[in-house]
């Protein structure tokens, strides 16, 4: 009996049965094929030169193009960062203009379906050559002066098109050594071509295209230096009987070489009046453009007269 109720539960509306398991399984398939499907994608990509002949002068007209590639969308997710846009120059030596395909690289498991354009003008010019002095921009640090451990280069190398070897006008490299604290460093700097608009001019060869300076920062040495009293005309009849200046030193920042040859600070001009015997004051020192002080900037100067013959 128990056997009965089983088969009849069994075979009870096979049809409908056997049309539901066929949907599992084409559900089950639709599952399993689109959990990675297959996807299209495009890319803009920027065309690279390699094997450029040192002795001309390329010059690409069109320096894009786009790309579409098929895959399984988990391989284009991880591969389509490293597909890239070459075109080859090895052995192209004649002048003019040509149109020279571009080379594809991708991973294996990306295929490509179309390179739009797939062939790119590039224009090969005679090189021209011109050397050129270095001028070096340093921004510094307060209190601070730097001395160069290794020779630096004083010229370059420039090649490129006569029209833009023609534009060239200074050659500048910047050296900010503002965040760079006391001691040596090692800097690298980039070399640029500039036009008298100090526009950068593109597609030229510098040799070197950079340099590498070894830099030693030192802070300014401070150094007492004695405060001379800058008296102006004595009135007639009168002389000078004696002078305090208090403080007589102060302290003085500056580079070495602008330390040696200061042998006094004056204060500003003193003007005496014939109707006092003494004048008491305080007087600002005058300050140079390469040099500074540390804290004071005024002294009490005290000027005492006689008249002659007393």
């Amino acid at each position: 009996m128990a056997l009965d109720v089983t088969r009849d539960i069994l075979t009870r509306n096979i049809g409908l049965k056997t049309i539901a398991l066929l949907v599992s399984v084409m559900l089950w398939l639709y599952v399993i094929s689109t959990d990675d499907p297959e996807v299209i994608r495009e890319k803009n990509l920027k065309i690279s030169v390699k094997g450029a002949n040192e002795r001309v002068v390329h010059e690409l007209l069109k320096n894009e193009v786009k790309v579409t590639v098929k895959g399984k969308r988990k391989e284009i997710i991880r591969g389509i960062e490293n597909i890239f846009a070459i075109v080859d120059l090895k052995g192209k030596e004649e002048i003019g203009q040509f149109d020279l395909p571009v080379i594809l690289f991708k991973p294996d498991e990306i295929e490509l379906i179309r390179i739009e354009p797939d062939k790119i003008p590039v224009i090969l010019k005679n090189i021209f050559y011109t050397k050129m002095l270095v001028d070096y921009q340093i921004m510094k640090k307060n209190d601070f002066y730097y001395d160069y451990i290794t020779d630096v280069p004083n010229e370059v190398e420039i090649l490129g098109d006569k029209s833009d070897i023609d534009r060239i006008f200074t050659v500048k490299v910047k050296l900010n050594l503002v965040n760079y604290s006391e001691g040596e460093h090692s800097i690298r700097a980039k070399i640029d071509v500039l036009d008298r608009n100090y526009d950068k001019i593109k597609n030229l060869k510098i040799n070197p295209p950079d340099v590498l300076v070894n830099i030693s920062a030192n802070k300014f040495p401070i150094e007492a230096k004695l405060i001379k009293a800058d008296i102006g005309t004595v009135p007639e009849d009168y002389e000078i009987f004696s002078v305090f200046i208090n403080p007589d030193t102060v302290d003085v920042k500056a580079h070495p070489e602008v330390l040696s040859e200061i042998e006094y600070i004056k204060t500003e001009p003193i003007i005496l009046d014939e109707r006092k015997n003494s004048i008491t004051k305080n007087y600002r020192l005058i300050e140079g453009n390469d040099f500074s002080f540390v804290k004071r900037k005024d002294v009490e100067v005290t000027v005492v007269l006689k008249k002659k013959g007393e």
